[in-house]
């Protein structure tokens, strides 16, 4: 196909196919591709172009005959016959990891059909995903997708699975018909690349540096490019579930939670993150906890006399899927609360804010009050502290395993390094100071990322990814005139107001000394903040004693 043809159709957005034999067109979808309108590569278009235009039509609303699924017969569709159907309306083809086919049958002919398989890299053994749904070309089945999900619904409950999950590409549709059927949104995926040679597109997994014989110190991107394969990128993609047990959903997170604390207890821990159960008088049970933050809170509350209980949160049905608040406390007074348990610099990402606004809304919905409980409650006051206090509290505890853990961990880190990172050097003739330098290669590689030449230590560069002690010397335009400009407010003053510090090029700070006290005075004053919170949040515990 030649360069810039555009498919013209009576959509919204005209269609687009983009010619990947064209190096322009592909430098041109590095950074993704638009945001709008129905998107094809000419691969596509190409070797499936019957069934690419059958897919425009069905866009369009163009249809040779209309039929409605109450006369279709449905019932499992042997696997050949389904591949080749699939092989003959669909884009991608059929999936070589189907599992089961569902069809919608007038007669002997297939007008739709759908698959489920697994994913290739699933990781959950309770999701399914369905990876196709398709009807023949020029044939409208009204209601025929609801009646096909339904069918695959009955099916995975009987298996049992737990959720059915399939994917939207955001190239060629918004995935709304999925929202229709009953599938929540569950995460909107980002841009993902794939490599190109010779106008075919390559998988970026079937490219990765052990699949691809990629030599050591190169990345997958730089041996890629030293083959000639250009990456592009998609328009993303989303995520759809459908729960099929309603108010026993577990999530792939509570999943993956329960398998670490299962190797938490066995003594297998492979996860960095602390996981476990806390055995609790008060509850009469062991109740989860997923980081050390929850650690510290189930201790505290387990302590505190006006608690009553403590559990994990009942999960709910948010905006973007299922949500599971971290606990749910009963106090002796009869009051209950919803608790979240988060690290302070954590609040302020947006998608924090969202969960916890829909825990806020759970919450009142539940009569309930809600709090939000961060290291200023854990009467320790920091996160290194709760961290450190965490790990010294499980091998206290008998949890040998998990400071052996971290112990094997460093091992591993070390016995790498000086086999692989400090054996290998390269040998640098320095212009600077006219002697050679033998760095490591991952010294020199940083170096001349991040200055373009190699920076020897004498004219102000690094070693092993430290931060230069002097940095390269910027000329001071203001030095004639006995000036010099504050760093921090900008403003342009007498070197005399800036404090003598030998250890800087020009021997004096590099912030002017108003601005330096502004910022002493600032530090005391949280310290004593912070010293003043924590010492409120012990008496009221003593209190409560």
């Amino acid at each position: 196909m030649c360069r810039g043809i555009y498919v013209r159709m009576p959509l919204p957005n005209d269609v687009v196919v983009w010619d990947l034999s064209d190096a322009a067109v592909v430098a041109s979808l590095a950074s993704g591709l638009p945001a709008d309108g129905l998107h094809l590569f000419s691969d596509e278009w190409r070797s499936r172009g019957e069934q690419c235009l059958g897919f425009v039509r069905a866009r369009v609303g163009t249809f040779e005959r209309r039929i409605g699924a109450r006369s279709c017969d449905i019932a499992e569709v042997p696997r050949q016959e389904a591949t080749r159907f699939l092989e003959a309306f669909h884009i991608q083809g059929a999936s070589r990891l189907g599992i089961v086919y569902f069809g919608l049958r007038i007669g002997a002919e297939i007008v739709g059909l759908l698959s489920l398989g697994r994913h290739s890299r699933q990781t959950a053994e309770n999701r399914i995903v369905l990876d196709r749904l398709c009807f023949r070309s020029g044939v409208q089945v009204i209601g025929g997708a609801s009646r096909l999900v339904k069918a695959a619904i009955l099916w995975a409950k009987e298996q049992p699975y737990d959720e059915i999950v399939t994917f939207s590409d955001n190239r060629l549709t918004d995935g709304s018909l999925y929202e229709s059927l009953g599938f929540v949104l569950e995460q909107s995926l980002k841009p993902d690349y794939c490599y190109v040679k010779d106008g075919k597109r390559l998988s970026k997994q079937s490219q990765k540096k052990s699949a691809s014989g990629c030599p050591e110190g190169m990345t997958e991107h730089e041996w890629a490019i030293h083959r000639g394969l250009c990456r592009i990128y998609d328009a993303g993609k989303k995520r759809w579930v459908i729960n099929l047990w309603p108010g026993q959903h577990e999530t792939r997170n509570e999943l993956s939670s329960k398998r670490c604390a299962g190797q938490h207890h066995s003594g297998v821990f492979r996860h960095s993150h602390v996981r476990g159960y806390l055995d609790s008088a008060k509850n009469g049970r062991s109740v989860y906890y997923g980081s050390s933050y929850e650690l510290r809170c189930l201790v505290v509350l387990e302590a505190d006399p006006g608690v009553a209980s403590f559990r994990r949160c009942d999960a709910f049905k948010g905006q973007d899927g299922w949500r599971n608040p971290d606990l749910w406390i009963e106090f002796v007074d009869g009051r209950s609360e919803v608790w979240e348990v988060k690290p302070e610099d954590m609040l302020s990402h947006p998608t924090v804010r969202a969960q916890i606004a829909e825990s806020m809304e759970f919450a009142r919905s539940a009569g309930a009050g809600f709090r939000l409980w961060t290291e200023k409650d854990s009467g320790l006051g920091s996160d290194h502290d709760i961290v450190k206090w965490a790990r010294e509290y499980l091998v206290g505890t008998g949890e040998h395993h998990y400071d052996d853990h971290h112990r094997e961990v460093r091992k591993r880190i070390r016995q790498r390094y000086y086999a692989k990172i400090a054996a290998d050097k390269v040998e640098v003739k320095c212009d600077f100071c006219g002697v050679c330098h033998y760095p490591l290669r991952m010294t020199y590689d940083r170096n001349i990322k991040r200055n373009g030449v190699y920076v020897c230590e004498r004219r102000g560069g690094y070693l092993a990814g430290k931060l230069p002690k002097v940095r390269l010397r910027t000329p001071n335009p203001y030095a004639s005139d006995g000036l010099k400009k504050c760093s921090t407010c900008s403003a342009i003053r007498p070197v005399e107001e800036f404090s003598v510090r030998a250890v800087s090029w020009d021997g004096r700070f590099h912030r002017c000394k108003e601005c330096d006290k502004l910022r002493r005075d600032r530090l005391r004053s949280d310290q004593r903040r912070k010293e003043n919170d924590s010492a409120s949040i012990q008496e009221g515990q003593a209190v409560r004693r």
